[in-house]
Parts: structure tokens; C-alpha cells; sequence
């Protein structure tokens, strides 16, 4: 297959200040929306986005949408005989994915 997997949580969470995604393991590109609003695309090295301003003190839905790579389809299709011989692509949200709250306060010296 290729296209796009869409993934959807709904969280809950109460006094906060942000939150913090991660997202493990992701193969190929991705979107990431909270309530809707679309965020920056983060480090594609870390895959670590600070939800800050997007996260509320009420209900959050978080959706993921990671656009899969051609080639597992490719392999199985006709007139495509490089591509048989090449091994199955992991594809998608792999994971483990984590979300993690987080409240700010002073320090004092």
C-alpha cells in the first residue's frame, strides 16, 4: 500500500503549561495537528515537538498524518522489476510514542 495513515488521540489534561510529543520511530513524512491547528514541522532528527500553545487545560485531540513510501507498492506492481527485489519497507507511526506534561515555575534563588 501507499497513501497517508492518520492516527488520532484524545487526551485530557489539566494545569499545564505544555506538553512535550514524542514520537519514536516515524517513516516518511508527517503533520502533526492538535485541535486542529497545523504545528511547524519539528526536528526530523529527534522527532521531539513541544506542544506549548497548542495543548489546553480541556480536552486535546492530537492527530499524526504520515505519508507512506512508494516503494512496498511498487514491488508488487508490474513493469516495476528493480523494485521486486527490494526488501518490504517498515512504514507509518513505528513508535512508541509519548506524551509528557509539563508545568513551569520560578526558581529562587
Amino acid at each position: 500500500m501507499s497513501g497517508i495513515g492518520t492516527y488520532t488521540t484524545k487526551v485530557r489534561l489539566d494545569q499545564l503549561d505544555g506538553a512535550c510529543l514524542d514520537l519514536g520511530q516515524v517513516t516518511d513524512t508527517f503533520e502533526v495537528t492538535v485541535n486542529g491547528r497545523v504545528l511547524p514541522p519539528p526536528d526530523q532528527v529527534t522527532l521531539h515537538l513541544d506542544l506549548a500553545g497548542y495543548i489546553q487545560p480541556r480536552d486535546n485531540t492530537i492527530t499524526i498524518r504520515v505519508a507512506t513510501p512508494l516503494r512496498n507498492r511498487l514491488r508488487v506492481t508490474d513493469g516495476y522489476p528493480g523494485q521486486a527485489a527490494q526488501p518490504r519497507q517498515q512504514y507509518g507511526l513505528i513508535g512508541p510514542v509519548q506524551l509528557t506534561p509539563y508545568r513551569q515555575v520560578p526558581i529562587r534563588p
